[in-house]
């Protein structure tokens, strides 16, 4: 999605994770993998089954160390995932909102369940942005609006420019649906980048920035 630092390729390796939590767009707390931070696991889906016309949905499963249960998750509303693989702390995910948490006894620990605004976009209605049959720019504007997203990305392609007459739509329909249509006609892939912004992305397999290979991988 976006390239951010080399990965580390050497045999011994350090990957150190934070992450920010906010509350109204303010930064409220950050917890780092050396202090209460266990794991922060981010989880990416699509539509395998085709090669353009769909959206990738992402989700992230943080969890703290909490032995005396003094977190209090209810203050926050959002949260962000950072990794430093030796070239300081970047992140290329979206802001994780809609928090599901659970306390585990067991291990003293707290698990909190963020979702990207894709997932939201299933939640509502292509009626609830009030314009009908306009152009697709402005379809993906009053979207990205609707979603609290920080605007849209589109790369460079003509039948964006287009309007919207080719696809037919009853107003009932899910944005998810719609975002997938638009994609559909575009021939793009869309997601949310890391600056919380609405990106459609066209296919190109011609540059390819890393080779990856099974000495490059492992599972602990």
């Amino acid at each position: 999605m976006n390239k951010t630092q080399q990965m580390p390729k050497g045999l011994s390796r350090q990957i150190k994770a934070k992450v920010e939590f906010y509350n109204y767009s303010a930064l409220a707390d950050t917890f780092y993998s050396n202090t209460i931070l266990k794991s922060a696991v981010i989880d990416r889906q699509g539509d395998e089954s085709k090669f353009f016309g769909y959206g990738i949905s992402q989700k992230a499963v943080i969890t703290l160390i909490d032995l005396n249960r003094e977190l209090d998750a209810a203050a926050y509303d959002s949260f962000k995932v950072y990794f430093d693989g030796g070239s300081g702390y970047v992140s290329a995910y979206p802001f994780f909102t809609q928090l599901e948490v659970e306390y585990y006894e067991s291990s003293r620990s707290l698990t909190i369940t963020g979702y990207d605004a894709i997932t939201a976009a299933e939640e509502h209605l292509y009626e609830e942005i009030g314009i009908y049959q306009t152009n697709m720019e402005t379809l993906v504007e009053r979207i990205a609006m609707l979603l609290e997203l920080n605007g849209y990305d589109i790369e460079e392609n003509d039948r964006f420019w287009h309007y919207f007459e080719s696809i037919n739509l009853e107003g009932k329909e899910t944005l998810r649906e719609v975002l997938d249509d638009i994609a559909e006609y575009t021939g793009t892939v869309y997601f949310i980048d890391y600056q919380n912004k609405l990106h459609f992305k066209l296919l190109d397999n011609q540059s390819i920035q890393e080779q990856i290979s099974k000495t490059d991988y492992f599972r602990t």
